[in-house]
């Protein structure tokens, strides 16, 4: 969705819970009168094509509405401000959720809540409206695909240094540090705002094991002069791939950075089958390594994360151990992702 389209769904939803606010034992009704009229405001100044495209807005309700007495009031805290609040809610796809932080940052407009996930809180990351990073109170990732990229890292017995290409809040970091004690970690993230806000809300922390760049993948790729034992790659624009970071040029810049031995793990989000765009990512990177594991987050046919697993060790002990969760694919040369050639956005399916 456009960025000034969720900021302005985002004012609405400041709007709704400071109605909410309003009714809480000892309030004033007139700041609960000016609230509802603050809403009704914004209704009335949405942006052309809004009401359009998220019609469970009562928006011509709102914009009618006249508060003229208690009814009118009550009427509006029953009926209308719910509608609101669920339909920005499914917006992010949450059912219940607190508005913690939200602004543009240098690249995308974020949108930081306070939920639920199965039940247990979890504070959440939106970047354009995509969720980024997802945690438990106690800094542990709430989504799954963080542990299933620790888990490829299997393949290394005493891993000391780990390179993150886009850091949002930093779960995969953490959770790197957590998992190997005596790992340093670079994070790279051309979004300087992104950075600030996964340490200030979430458990990102720039310590002695960690190091954070603000700066473009692929410029601090080429620029580095370091090796790393681990890479992972998790950078999207929006839930897009970032173009130069998914082309044959840019993995074999990733493997150069690589110790000998080491293992880049890639996230992407792709519909799983053979052929279409997880195909092209997979033979891509297989034009640089010469194993390339693929670790779908869902069943064949269905659009979700995926973990590809790029290296050039030996793999067929770690193949064995994890044959049921591996997606097997046939490389094909010729279906390669180039910086000449690159049809990233038409494949992708966004």
């Amino acid at each position: 969705m456009d960025a000034g389209f969720l900021e302005h769904l985002i004012r609405m939803y400041q709007g709704v819970q400071d109605i909410e606010s309003s009714v809480e034992p000892g309030c004033d009704s007139r700041r609960l009168r000016s609230s509802i009229e603050e809403l009704r405001a914004l209704a009335m100044d949405a942006p052309p094509g809004l009401k359009e495209m998220r019609p469970s807005i009562p928006w011509e309700r709102l914009q009618a509405l006249r508060l003229k007495g208690n009814d009118s009031i009550g009427f509006a805290f029953r009926e209308l401000v719910p509608m609101v609040k669920n339909a920005v809610l499914a917006e992010f796809g949450l059912e219940s959720g607190t508005l913690v932080h939200s602004g543009r940052t240098g690249y995308s407009y974020a949108a930081i809540f306070d939920s639920l996930m199965d039940g247990k809180p979890v504070r959440c990351l939106f970047l354009d409206g995509i969720l980024s990073s997802a945690e438990h109170p106690d800094g542990s990732p709430a989504l799954f695909y963080p542990s299933f990229v620790i888990r490829s890292f299997g393949l290394l017995k005493n891993p000391e240094r780990a390179l993150v290409l886009g850091v949002a809040g930093g779960t995969i970091i953490e959770v790197l540090k957590g998992a190997f004690p005596n790992i340093h970690v670079d994070g790279v993230d051309i979004d300087g705002d992104a950075i600030t806000l996964g340490k200030r809300f979430f458990s990102l922390k720039e310590d002695a094991r960690t190091k954070l760049h603000e700066c473009d993948a692929r410029e601090f790729i080429q620029k580095s002069a370091d090796k790393y034992d681990i890479a992972v790659m998790d950078a999207f624009a929006g839930i897009s791939p970032v173009p130069h970071l998914a082309t044959v040029e840019f993995a074999h810049e990733m493997k150069s950075r690589l110790t000998q031995g080491g293992i880049c793990a890639i996230n992407i989000i792709a519909k799983v089958e053979r052929g279409g765009y997880l195909q092209y990512a997979y033979d891509t990177w297989r034009s640089a390594f010469s194993n390339v594991l693929v670790f779908p987050l869902c069943r064949e046919g269905e659009l979700f994360n995926v973990i590809l697993v790029a290296t050039d060790a030996d793999t067929r002990a770690f193949e064995e151990r994890n044959y049921g969760d591996i997606y097997a694919m046939e490389f094909d040369p010729k279906r390669v992702l180039t910086d000449a050639n690159n049809r990233i956005r038409e494949l992708s399916p966004y």
